[in-house]
């Protein structure tokens, strides 16, 4: 056998033993992630992925949501897998997992219903839905304000675009979600847990609810 032969029958061999469609290069998602932050990463982020989540199915958006947390906690409280299940849900982990930077800024948005640290964000922009009440105390309201919020975020998630996915370095904007006039302002205070000169965009007066 020529080595000319030799290399036709090893390239035939090649095609037809490779998988139809395969590319050497990654395939892109063909969903977008959308993280939800609290806390612990147990309560408020897991019923607003698990809603978002079930939203997004029902509406055939490309659209993916997960649940992270600063200060996880071990497990799902009791109250919220009892409350997510009459809802016909489940929490989107078992296990709470902790926020990091590399997924903030890869993310297409993150809400937050906690101050999310400057080493956990990278450059990522927060957007902050601190009117949430305490959800392990009452279920039933946390759950609608949350879906409001997530019927108010859908239509803007449309009209993202590539460079407003991101933060740039050493710029921070947040918007926090209320039921009141909306305002702005530059804040230089740390113990706000933003930065400083970070600008927010605030609706309302309510402030952050751990739970």
């Amino acid at each position: 056998m020529s080595r000319r032969t030799f290399f036709i029958l090893a390239f035939a061999i090649v095609v037809l033993v490779w998988p139809p469609g395969h590319s050497t290069k990654a395939a892109a998602p063909d969903r977008s992630t959308i993280v939800f932050v609290c806390l612990h990463g147990s309560v408020k982020s897991q019923m607003a992925a698990a809603h978002f989540n079930r939203i997004a199915r029902e509406r055939g958006l490309p659209f993916v949501a997960v649940s992270r947390g600063i200060e996880v906690d071990a497990s799902i409280p009791t109250t919220i897998r009892d409350g997510l299940s009459l809802d016909g849900l489940a929490p989107v982990d078992d296990v709470p997992r902790p926020l990091t930077a590399t997924e903030a800024v890869a993310a297409t948005k993150v809400v937050a219903f906690d101050a999310v640290p400057d080493d956990r964000r990278g450059t990522a922009e927060i957007n902050y839905w601190s009117d949430v009440p305490p959800a392990t105390k009452d279920y039933t309201a946390a759950r609608d304000v949350i879906l409001h919020s997530i019927d108010d975020l859908i239509p803007t998630l449309a009209t993202l675009r590539p460079e407003t996915l991101r933060g740039t370095e050493g710029q921070q904007s947040n918007t926090h979600r209320g039921n009141r006039d909306h305002w702005s302002d530059r804040v230089s205070d740390p113990a706000t847990g933003m930065g400083d000169g970070a600008l927010i965009e605030q609706r309302g007066t309510g402030r952050d609810q751990p739970f």
